[in-house]
């Protein structure tokens, strides 16, 4: 397993029963900020989908479909994520669940309010804003050598599968 300096990081939060700016101010504001440390935030709104979501027992599969699988290529071309984790929601979840458990990538949230055991296991570091959090990641960068210890994996998930 390659561990790899954070360059791109996936902007997660509540986009569902949101308007438009509430779930875009926050991550317009984020890229910008990562922007100016080094880092390209990748936001999933501004990849051409219409993410106005109707009830859930008006949805049409195949546009979900589109968006379930949209979003998850784009956390899996990033290197991290970046999880506003102020507002509930199943979709930034799944897909920290995803980042996390699946591809072994940090997950760095803030804003979090709950008690959940499955956020404090699947997000690696909880911060209180996103000026904390992305000031987290450059830490990371900074302190590859601890990753092992750092992300709790279980020593046979760090070993190549055919030693």
């Amino acid at each position: 397993m390659m561990i790899k300096k954070i360059l791109t990081v996936y902007l997660a939060g509540r986009i569902d029963g949101l308007s438009k700016e509430e779930a875009s101010d926050w991550r317009e504001e984020a890229i910008k900020k990562l922007q100016a440390k080094g880092f390209v935030g990748v936001s999933p709104i501004s990849h051409g989908l219409d993410l106005k979501v109707k009830s859930p027992l008006k949805r049409d599969q195949d546009r979900c479909s589109e968006i379930f699988q949209t979003d998850c290529d784009l956390v899996y071309r990033c290197d991290a994520v970046l999880a506003n984790l102020s507002v509930d929601s199943i979709g930034t979840a799944q897909e920290i669940f995803y980042a996390n458990q699946i591809l072994n990538e940090p997950v760095f949230g803030y804003n979090y309010k709950n008690d959940s055991a499955f956020m404090f296991v699947t997000v690696d570091e909880l911060y209180n804003d996103i000026d904390e959090a992305i000031e987290g990641m450059i830490k990371y960068n900074q302190s590859l050598s601890a990753w092992p210890q750092k992300y709790k994996l279980p020593p046979e998930r760090l070993k190549p599968r055919n030693a």
